[in-house]
């Protein structure tokens, strides 16, 4: 995922607390391509289709924020000491 990427998604986390908490969040179109561009950096080969549908767009956002949650996890892993040897 790009650095940008993550940056906005970093940025905009108040939209998957929305969802957590059961609220649904109506993105602007300017918001709904982004995520959409996001999408297809984490799978190129998929076509999501977005159809003005509140569920296809909390669907898109959940999608997108776990793959963001997941990437952050591997860069985060703990480090290990290295073998020491007498």
């Amino acid at each position: 995922m790009k650095p940008e990427s993550k940056q906005y998604l970093q940025d905009n986390i108040y939209i998957l607390d929305a969802l957590k908490d059961g609220v649904k969040k109506h993105l602007s179109d300017n918001q709904a391509d982004k995520f959409l561009a996001i999408a297809r950096e984490i799978k190129p080969g998929i076509n999501f289709q977005v159809r003005e549908c509140q569920d296809c767009i909390d669907s898109l956002v959940l999608f997108v924020f776990r793959a963001f949650e997941r990437s952050e996890k591997r860069m985060t892993f703990p480090k290990h000491e290295p073998l020491k040897t007498k």
